[in-house]
């Protein structure tokens, strides 16, 4: 959008191409659906020889209390 300001211009001139491109990214969603690929599997792959591990993070002792900056309540 600030490219179309810096050359003068409407905000969002070409709303047909951007319709097209809506409609055709959901029938992309809806034929992957359709095809029983899930998006998460597309997005990564697992190491068979890796080793996950996960564990609880306990920040309850550790951290100080929160505090807002010095001059917060001057503004």
């Amino acid at each position: 959008m600030i490219y179309e300001v810096i050359i003068g211009l409407p905000p969002y001139h070409n709303l047909s191409q951007i319709n097209k491109q809506i409609k055709e990214a959901e029938e992309i969603n809806n034929i992957l659906s359709a095809s029983g690929i899930s998006s998460t599997s597309l997005s990564y792959e697992i190491h068979p020889e890796a080793a996950y591990t996960s564990r609880l993070l306990n920040f309850n002792n550790n951290l100080p209390e929160p505090k807002n900056s010095d001059d917060y309540y001057n503004n």
